[in-house]
């Protein structure tokens, strides 16, 4: 198991203790706005050689397949839900994850560009339980999963 997969899971097992004790609501941000102004490095953007619409497709699949959960555990309520919006007359797209409480984990805004390109800003939330150089290293490598599923290319996810 790797690294970034032990930590992962570490976190999730630690997300799942604090949302099923109540704790959620003071360990992750409760609005939007709160999101973004807390993410990891002000948030991570990067241009897309692909239109937002395509990339929209690939991040809702895999977002739906990899990042959504219900907890199996009887009595356990922890949930992640996704929500995406594609407005095609604004000419962008939004993914959120959301939590339990009313709880934000992350967001990704995909914007038009122009010439069939797409700007991609991943928002994540920092985790209070870890240190500054520990975010910034689980943001960026996530960041650079995000860019995989939104080209369809994540084996696993997409």
């Amino acid at each position: 198991m790797s690294e970034f997969t032990k930590s992962v899971f570490k976190l999730g097992l630690l997300f799942s203790i604090l949302v099923s004790s109540g704790c959620a609501r003071m360990m992750l941000p409760t609005s939007e706005t709160q999101l973004i102004q807390q993410s990891v490095d002000g948030g991570h953007k990067i241009e897309l050689e692909m239109n937002y619409v395509d990339a929209y497709a690939n991040l809702k699949r895999a977002y739906d397949k990899c990042v959504a959960y219900r907890s199996r555990v009887p009595n356990d309520t922890s949930y992640i839900v996704i929500d995406g919006q594609l407005e095609r007359d604004k000419h962008q797209a939004t993914i959120e994850a959301k939590a339990n409480y009313g709880t934000y984990v992350s967001k990704v805004n995909l914007k038009e560009l122009q010439d069939g390109k797409t700007l991609l800003t991943l928002y994540l939330s920092k985790s209070k339980l870890l240190t500054e150089n520990k975010n910034a290293e689980l943001s960026q490598k996530r960041f650079v999963q995000e860019q995989l599923r939104a080209l369809g290319n994540d084996p696993k996810c997409n």
